[in-house]
């Protein structure tokens, strides 16, 4: 790409994406994106989310925006979502969404950079064709899985080479993208646990992945626990893609932790199917600081006792607490979820459980192992170290 070209970018994209030394720091990012467009991106410092609502980029309507950055806050990647099959229960219509935003977004770029390169994109098992257009400091990629999402990546050539993956042997470096596979071998992730005087003991640093209005609970959990451990070269669509994910969302649990097995295997993590929610159970994983995947069902009344958490239960003591939460009584049915399961309290006899909806839920709520075995579905995963 020649100087003065980024200028021809920009205005495929609509906003000042590309700049002369391609290289682009968070702050002024971010804010390039707010004055455009008024929207705020949220998550955490690694990987933030801005929700587009339909905003055109390269012609066609993007739903939502993923900045990857890296540990000096440079923008290494960005993940334009275009369309999935999650954001509509009509097949017909997303098949269209799908395969016509591919289609602009590839004939736009194609006016301008010529024919793409064919190539791959993503990690082992789950790897995608893709479309590849080359400039000198940015690169696209365009993943498009028929009938499942329409996705393109863009790296920032000189900040994502520092943390790009090594190609695996016989294969191309061109026909090869991601971030840096990663192993869990050797490292401690009891750092990560937080302990209060009110006696709580949880993780308190596990990304948030937002599942939005899809319904994408299970592949967003995995990708949250997937992203704590550092595997940052898989995301919800490729696991909703690999678990067979159904029209509108609904995911079953073990379809996709039996999807993950190529991704387990490089990272060094097992698969472990534990039963019913238990305070010992939930005890032994999270002291090694290991968060637990929950299959249970939420309702009104079980979310009102989360939020209580939230507004009254600092308030007092672990004492007075526990009788207050001891009155407690909630239905044992509702709309079927997965969550996470981050901490506990023994004085108190609650677990602490924190779902893929938004930065909000980063703060951990609380709810009685009572109240939580009755809400339950008697299944609990975990994907921990070997």
């Amino acid at each position: 790409m020649l100087r003065g070209e980024y200028d021809v970018w920009n205005s495929l994209l609509g906003l000042e994406l590309i700049n002369q030394e391609g290289v682009w720091y968070r702050k002024d990012f971010e804010n390039s994106l707010f004055k455009k467009y008024n929207l705020r991106f949220h998550g955490d410092d690694s990987m933030r989310t801005l929700k587009l609502g339909k905003v055109l980029i390269l012609n066609s309507p993007a739903l939502e925006m993923r900045a990857h950055y890296d540990r000096s806050a440079k923008l290494a990647l960005l993940d334009i979502i275009y369309a999935n099959k999650g954001d509509s229960a009509n097949e017909e219509r997303f098949k269209n969404i799908i395969r016509n935003a591919a289609r602009t977004i590839s004939d736009t770029l194609s006016s301008w950079g010529g024919a793409p390169v064919r190539c791959s994109y993503g990690h082992k098992k789950m790897r995608h064709s893709a479309r590849k257009w080359v400039g000198k400091n940015v690169e696209f990629y365009l993943e498009y899985v028929r009938e499942e999402y329409t996705i393109l990546h863009i790296h920032f050539v000189k900040v994502y080479q520092a943390v790009e993956s090594k190609p695996p042997a016989g294969s191309s470096p061109l026909k090869h993208a991601g971030f840096r596979d990663y192993s869990v071998k050797g490292k401690d992730f009891t750092r990560n646990l937080k302990r209060n005087n009110f006696g709580d003991v949880y993780i308190d640093n596990i990304p948030m992945v937002d599942q939005g209005s899809k319904g994408y609970c299970v592949p967003a959990t995995i990708e949250r626990v997937l992203r704590y451990y550092g595997i940052n070269n898989v995301n919800m669509h490729q696991i909703a893609d690999a678990a067979k994910t159904k029209d509108g969302g609904g995911t079953y649990a073990k379809s996709a932790m039996r999807a993950m097995g190529s991704v387990r295997k490089s990272a060094g993590l097992k698969t472990s199917v534990l039963g019913d929610i238990r305070m010992k159970l939930v005890m032994r994983y999270i002291d090694e600081g290991v968060p637990l995947f929950w299959v249970m069902y939420t309702n009104q009344e079980y979310e009102k006792v989360r939020r209580n958490s939230l507004k009254d239960r600092l308030r007092t003591d672990p004492e007075k607490w526990r009788k207050i939460i001891s009155k407690y009584k909630v239905p044992a049915k509702g709309g079927a979820h997965m969550c996470l399961v981050v901490g506990y309290n023994v004085l108190t006899g609650e677990v602490a459980v924190s779902n893929s909806w938004g930065d909000h839920e980063l703060v951990p709520t609380w709810v009685p192992v009572k109240v939580a075995s009755r809400v339950s579905q008697g299944k609990m995963f975990a994907l921990e170290p070997r």
